[in-house]
């Protein structure tokens, strides 16, 4: 089964995956109230096309990294 399992309180921190379809570069920031996938995003760090969200998931937060 794939998800979280049900009583876990272990804490997350969500991140928006960017991806500039011309140059195909990919940027991963946390996520901001707001996001949706096939949201445009911003400036391409790379090329200066615009980026838009084509993913967005939870990580475990890892103790002593924040």
């Amino acid at each position: 089964m794939m998800g979280a399992e049900l009583g876990s309180e272990q804490q997350q921190v969500v991140f928006s995956v960017e991806h500039c379809e011309v140059c195909g570069i990919d940027n991963k920031r946390p996520f901001q109230k707001g996001d949706f996938v096939i949201k445009r995003s911003g400036k391409c760090p790379k090329c200066g096309r615009e980026m838009m969200i084509s993913a967005i998931y939870a990580e475990p937060l890892v103790k002593g990294t924040q």
